[in-house]
């Protein structure tokens, strides 16, 4: 006869393949938002330094840039929630 000490183990693997799987997700979740925040940042420092030699950067250009930058931002920060709530520790 087995002992049922055995059975929560055997159930515990699936689980630590979904965590690994969840820590992979918030990486990813962080190098998006650490992305968007570069992109924001260095348009906005463009922006600034924008006076010490005008028309370096298109408007357009700068718009797109910091609307994907904020993109990045969001799914990132989406994607850290979603992971957040899915990890379970034992005990």
């Amino acid at each position: 006869m087995k002992s049922p000490c055995f059975v929560p183990l055997a159930a515990w693997r699936p689980m630590e393949n979904s965590a690994q799987e969840i820590t992979a997700m918030q990486r990813l979740g962080l190098s998006f938002v650490l992305f968007g925040l570069a992109l924001v940042l260095g348009v906005v420092g463009v922006m600034l330094t924008d006076g010490l030699a005008p028309g370096r950067v298109a408007p357009s250009f700068a718009a797109w840039a910091a609307a994907t930058g904020g993109f990045f931002l969001v799914f990132g920060l989406y994607i850290l929630e979603r992971g957040r709530g899915v990890v379970r520790h034992p005990g």
